[in-house]
């Protein structure tokens, strides 16, 4: 015998969980709108897009920024490597260097 234990289509019409504004917008941009949404908010293939858009949202709610919030940005982007910045393009890696 065999269960399927999917629950990806849960709460796909929203009436569970609330939804927030980066939900919103990774589920517009994203592959099959308007499905998956439980799926969409778990699961690692979109978590780190959903934290990369909350993060970008909190460091220009700042004024001077968040030296946390800038190094968390640089690696979700791949900037660095084992503490090393690998690339020289991001905006403000210069003041961001970690010792």
């Amino acid at each position: 015998m065999f269960m399927s234990i999917e629950c990806g289509s849960f709460n796909r019409k929203l009436s569970v969980l609330p939804a927030t504004p980066y939900d919103t917008e990774l589920d517009r941009d994203g592959v099959n709108p308007g499905n998956q949404m439980f799926e969409k908010r778990t699961s690692a293939t979109f978590l780190r897009e959903l934290l990369h858009e909350s993060i970008e949202d909190l460091e220009v709610s700042a004024d001077a920024g968040c030296r946390f919030c800038k190094l968390l940005l640089a690696c979700l982007n791949g900037y660095l490597d084992n503490g090393n910045w690998i690339a020289g393009d991001w905006k403000g890696e210069e003041n961001l260097i970690m010792q």
